[in-house]
């Protein structure tokens, strides 16, 4: 699974995935966006599936981790995303930063901190489920 270079793109408040042959604009997990002072996003693609991780301030003001499955032709969330539980900022960083090290930095955070998928209305929960497994 080939990492993914990608850069946050402010104006239309998503990223920009730079494959091969194209740049795909994928867009954040709606109630969660980018943490302005965490450290890059990560991501992989494996064919037309693009796997993004990113850091995010919760409700309250804590920092969560958040992965988002992007349908790489449509630009489209293809499930509902994914949320760690709260974490502490310097910790999400290391394991952001980790993870960037990694060929598949959603699989690796995955094994490192427990994700839930998030309740969002038109995405199947039973669909988020299986992705997280």
């Amino acid at each position: 699974m080939p990492q993914l270079s990608l850069t946050y793109d402010r104006e239309a408040n998503g990223f920009e995935c730079y494959l091969p042959d194209r740049i795909v604009h994928a867009p954040l997990a709606p109630s969660h966006p980018v943490d302005a002072i965490s450290v890059s996003a990560v991501g992989s693609h494996n064919g037309d599936l693009l796997r993004l991780a990113y850091s995010s301030r919760s409700d309250d003001g804590a920092r969560v981790i958040v992965i988002v499955h992007v349908d790489a032709r449509t630009g489209a969330l293809v499930d509902a995303p994914s949320i760690s539980d709260t974490i502490d900022a310097e910790l999400a960083d290391a394991f952001l930063e980790a993870a960037a090290e990694t060929v598949n930095p959603a699989g690796a955070l995955r094994d490192l901190i427990d994700f839930r998928p998030e309740a969002l209305p038109g995405f199947a929960q039973d669909r988020a489920r299986s992705r997280a497994a």
